[in-house]
């Protein structure tokens, strides 16, 4: 079974995709991919590469991709010809699933992708897969914003307006599926009642549930409240309202109050939404990328660091985000 699972960035994608693989039957790859979507749009440009020269080439050009960049840094980069005789077949799908049998336990019978990125394209992703399995993983966005503030010291304005158009997006997609194949659960249920919120996944993806599978083999979260925990931090939620200043909450609130609304989270008094300007929200994503490359400067060094970012950047783009 494929299963793909989606989310905004600091919804807790992490923290269910380590709960996940703790199960016999699951396996989710640690890496994220993201690149998926580009893919999509791309392939019909990539022809025939079944011959392993042809499949060198794009082997070469793969490895710009950002996700790469990444396992080559952690000496997990897939050889070309290990990669190449994986494939069952050529096919986009093919030669993705392939690729992901080298980082997972290909043995388990659910296999998987965790990429935040991926949570606005479901309808392309189920056209290459088209019994592939989406399990959606939700949080407030207001403490979406505080939590990327403080893992990454991103703007909160634009990121609660990315937040409210992923989720009014998602929600458009999701009205399409079977609830056979897309499940949305609340990241507040997975930290109040984890056992009866896995259990439900579980279920949904037709595997029985595995007392224990709450109480992590290894760390979820790099960074945040919960970095370095092997526990479900319980109380990491509505931290918002104690950290932020009530003009912050209340602007937080009317960006994303029909998401919010949607979702039924609170929205205190707001009545109407009012979205950040375009011309802000690009200005937002110039300090934004400047404040990313500083940090992977110092995780990197300045000619990775560079590379990396460029590479993300373009990722994006032809991803059409």
């Amino acid at each position: 079974m494929d299963l793909f699972i989606v989310g905004f960035g600091r919804s807790g994608t992490k923290l269910i995709r380590n709960i996940l693989n703790q199960h016999p039957q699951i396996t989710i790859a640690q890496s994220e991919t993201n690149f998926l979507p580009a893919w999509i749009r791309e392939w019909s440009a990539v022809g025939d590469i079944s011959a392993a020269p042809a499949f060198k080439r794009f082997y070469l050009r793969a490895l710009r991709e950002p996700f790469f960049q990444t396992v080559a840094r952690n000496d997990n980069l897939v050889a070309v010809e290990d990669w190449y005789n994986r494939c069952g077949d050529f096919s986009l799908a093919g030669v993705y699933r392939a690729l992901l049998s080298f980082y997972i336990d290909a043995e388990k019978p659910i296999w998987g992708d965790k990429s935040p990125s991926h949570t606005r394209h479901i309808f392309s992703i189920s056209g290459i897969y088209p019994r592939a399995r989406f399990l959606h993983i939700f949080r407030d966005g207001r403490d979406c914003s505080l939590s990327a503030r403080t893992a990454w010291g991103s703007n909160i304005y634009r990121n609660m307006q990315r937040w409210r158009d992923v989720m009014m997006d998602v929600d458009g997609q999701a009205g399409a599926l079977p609830a056979s194949r897309y499940l949305a659960i609340r990241y507040e249920d997975l930290l109040e009642n984890s056992r009866d919120t896995v259990a439900a996944v579980c279920t949904w993806l037709d595997v029985p549930f595995i007392e224990g599978l709450t109480e992590l083999e290894r760390p979820a979260e790099a960074y945040g409240e919960a970095k370095g925990l092997r526990h479900i931090k319980s109380d990491n939620r509505g931290r918002f309202r104690a950290v932020l200043k009530a003009e912050e909450i209340e602007r937080l609130t009317t960006i994303g109050y029909d998401a919010l609304f949607l979702l039924t989270y609170p929205t205190d008094n707001v009545t109407q939404q009012r979205s950040v300007s375009p011309l802000r929200m690009k200005l937002y994503r110039v300090a934004d990328g400047f404040r990313h490359l500083t940090r992977n400067i110092r995780e990197r060094g300045i000619v990775e660091a560079f590379r990396f970012t460029f590479s993300y950047f373009r990722l994006n783009l032809r991803s059409g985000q």
